[in-house]
């Protein structure tokens, strides 16, 4: 299966849907370079290295000392010392029909012309510091296949209407989707005919566009697009979307009861719900601009990223499994995170915060609160936090490791 450069940020399960060939051949696991060192004003790429990569994505964990473009083009801005997550989807193996995720880290140096510099005191949103690549994980939703359809040989013939519609469509837009329903961008069951998987990223697809029809789609890839609209109303066995770097204004995912992973980042969105989504694992919906979200129902959700939004509230009272919450650079007066005892990392960094209660957060490991209101932080029970940032001029208490 040949490279896809599908963007899709985010955060940290995956997904899909068959067993793989046992006459497939394995492909390396994606890699990249540990770490980089780069001069002050100038730029470097990191390269993610592998075969069968559907997706990438790329993080900075302290955007003000280096930032990076879903290209990952590394920009660095002041000295000091960061990490750029990299979330890659991709196949084990040439005919592979699951899909894993694997997240890596590169660590970032900046130094001026002359010198290197000592450590920085500059936010950070890794989810997951100080580890170069975490477990992976592949998640098999729950598909329902009605009997009629068993056995099917080929395409389902319904589906491949609805999909050529779509296609010529797009094309008449100017979209460069492939019209050969074999390519790598379509994925289909072996068994109902019915496709499976949609691999759209960076096609330049235009304006609204729906997926009515295809009833049996588990997986939809359409980031880097400049869609306004996307219905994804009758996807009901959709269990991973990645629709970020669009121009969406809004998005109802409230019929997709499977999904468990959702990447939304880059659009113009105002307000989202998590609806009903009760097996809803991540949502990563960064940089859009949102003033109300919705996540109460949201029960089994692990993590979440909300940043750079305009948000001036946020409860996640129910979400007690979460354990990865990146909230910076909103408008946050208050956050209470006293139900979220298996959180590890907690980024909430750019808010207005003028109290912070970690007491019950024990298993927290990474701490991000900088650029606030706070005047004391006691981190007497965070006995497993390893990394804290927290401004020069907060009293610290409790705390025995050095600040950043």
């Amino acid at each position: 299966m040949n490279t896809k450069k599908i963007i899709a940020k985010g955060l940290v399960l995956s997904l899909l849907l068959a067993q793989c060939s046992t006459t497939s051949v394995a492909a390396s696991a994606p890699s990249v370079k540990k770490s980089l060192t780069i001069v002050q004003g100038k730029k470097a790429t990191i390269e993610v290295k592998g075969k069968n990569i559907k997706s990438k994505s790329f993080q900075s964990t302290n955007s003000q000392i280096a930032s990076v473009n879903k290209k990952g083009v590394v920009t660095a801005k002041k000295t000091g010392s960061c990490k750029i997550k990299v979330t890659v989807t991709y196949c084990k193996s040439t005919k592979a029909k699951k899909l894993t995720k694997k997240v890596l880290t590169t660590k970032i140096t900046v130094k001026k012309k002359s010198q290197a510099v000592s450590a920085s005191k500059a936010p950070v949103e890794s989810v997951r510091p100080e580890v170069t690549a975490t477990p992976e994980t592949t998640v098999t939703p729950e598909a329902t296949i009605a009997p009629s359809e068993s056995g099917v040989a080929g395409k389902n013939a319904d589906e491949v209407q609805v999909l050529t519609k779509i296609i010529e469509e797009q094309i008449a837009l100017g979209a460069t989707v492939s019209q050969d329903l074999d390519s790598d961008e379509y994925v289909w069951n072996p068994t109902t005919g019915r496709l499976w998987m949609l691999f759209w990223g960076e096609k330049g697809l235009q304006g609204t566009i729906s997926f009515s029809g295809l009833s049996g789609l588990t997986s939809l890839y359409c980031s880097g697009n400049q869609l306004t609209a996307l219905d994804v109303s009758e996807n009901t066995q959709l269990g991973s979307l990645f629709c970020s770097e669009n121009q969406l204004t809004t998005l109802d995912v409230s019929k997709n009861t499977k999904l468990m992973l959702l990447e939304c980042v880059g659009n113009q969105l105002t307000t989202l719900d998590g609806g009903d989504n009760t097996a809803l694992l991540t949502l990563d919906c960064k940089r859009n601009r949102l003033t109300a979200l919705n996540v109460s129902k949201n029960t089994a959700l692990t993590g979440l990223s909300c940043s750079d939004n305009q948000l001036t509230a946020l409860d996640v009272s129910k979400n007690i499994a979460l354990t990865d919450l990146s909230c910076a650079g909103n408008q946050l007066t208050a956050l209470d995170v006293s139900e979220n005892t298996a959180l590890t990392s907690l980024m909430c960094y750019g808010n207005q915060l003028t109290a912070l209660d970690v007491s019950r957060n024990t298993a927290l490991t990474l701490l991000n609160c900088i650029t606030n209101q706070l005047t004391t932080l006691d981190v007497s029970n965070n006995t497993a936090l390893s990394s804290l940032y927290v401004d020069d001029t907060v009293e610290v208490i409790g705390y025995n490791g050095a600040t950043q």
